[in-house]
């Protein structure tokens, strides 16, 4: 059974089998989904096999290939902010307790920031495999952000995001 506070749900042939799959993010304690399309009307969360964690405040996502190696990638906006202060002002911290418990819960690993799953290929399962490149991208604290969008909006040829 799955549960959640959805607020986006994106549509991609993640694994590259013909079917679409979906991402959906979740808001708070409740974990996102990878749900990959069996090919027969039913679909199954492999969150844990296809990445290694998702942000914690899951807003809006959106895949595309934003690096032009032809797998999509999946953003993610959680609700970080750049600012020290307002970080503390708005968001309470997350205590090792709290995450040990939701650990020990079964659910994913989860951090409060936003993510940049950069598809790595797929693997012998059959499933693609993400590394978050957030802090690489420098995409991690979007503040009150609620949605993701990759286009080309320069017209360069390379996905940009907002």
């Amino acid at each position: 059974m799955t549960f959640g506070l959805s607020l986006s749900a994106t549509a991609c042939d993640l694994n590259q089998d013909g079917y679409e799959d979906l991402y959906i993010s979740n808001d708070f304690t409740s974990p996102d989904f990878f749900f990959f399309n069996n090919g027969d009307g039913t679909f199954t969360d492999r969150t844990k096999e296809a990445v290694g964690q998702t942000s914690f405040y899951g807003m809006g996502n959106d895949i595309a290939d934003y690096n032009n190696d032809g797998l999509p990638d999946v953003m993610q906006i959680d609700m970080a902010p750049e600012d020290n202060q307002r970080a503390k002002e708005n968001m309470s911290s997350m205590t090792r307790e709290d995450f040990d418990e939701m650990i020990r819960e079964g659910l994913h690993h989860q951090y409060r920031y936003s993510t940049l799953q950069l598809n790595r290929g797929i693997r012998d399962n059959g499933l693609p495999f993400f590394s978050n490149t957030a802090w690489i991208a420098g995409v991690t604290s979007t503040d009150w952000s609620w949605a993701a969008l990759f286009a080309d909006f320069d017209l360069d040829g390379w996905k940009d995001c907002i």
